[in-house]
């Protein structure tokens, strides 16, 4: 759709739209036009307070564990301790329900090489401590699994070094 913010065509979560309208201005009731049951003023989903402030770096986390072609338990709950410590570092208070839904989104996300691309170059313009607890990080879930598989290790140093090169 048309987003005025951006003056661009852009992709939205539907159940985020809060108003609608055509090209000849006429409006319609959002929930009833994409057939929501929330109101798409008040939902949340996936941990949203964890996810707005390490949007980045978890993106980067998800794709590279599924770089060998799947997600495995220890990939997952080594992430889940990046959110923790970086969402702390960043005055996040630790929160049972934010992180269990945060895990459910881990497990369905499968970011695309654009958006992880976009990430990088964002994590590359941050500060140095986010880079190092990142990197520190990247390196724990490549290993998580016990199998360090060949393009796991190849996107760590292509990311490393980009990193590094930004510093």
């Amino acid at each position: 759709c048309h987003c005025f913010r951006s003056d661009g065509l852009e992709a939205f979560r539907m159940d985020r739209i809060i108003s609608l309208f055509d090209e000849n201005g006429e409006t319609f009731d959002v929930r009833e036009f994409l057939h929501l049951k929330a109101d798409p003023t008040k939902a949340r989903t996936g941990g949203g307070s964890y996810r707005s402030v390490i949007r980045d770096g978890l993106r980067v986390l998800i794709a590279i564990a599924r770089a060998d072609g799947h997600l495995d338990a220890e990939e997952v709950d080594m992430i889940l301790d990046y959110a923790r410590a970086e969402g702390a570092r960043k005055g996040v208070p630790e929160n049972k329900a934010a992180l269990d839904e945060l895990r459910r989104y881990i497990e369905r996300l499968q970011p695309s090489g654009s958006v992880v691309t976009s990430c990088i170059d964002r994590l590359a313009s941050g500060d140095k401590e986010t880079q190092d607890n990142f990197l520190a990080y990247l390196g724990k879930v490549v290993r998580a699994d016990g199998v360090i598989d060949s393009s796991e290790a190849q996107l760590e140093s292509l990311i490393a070094r980009r990193l590094e090169v930004s510093a």
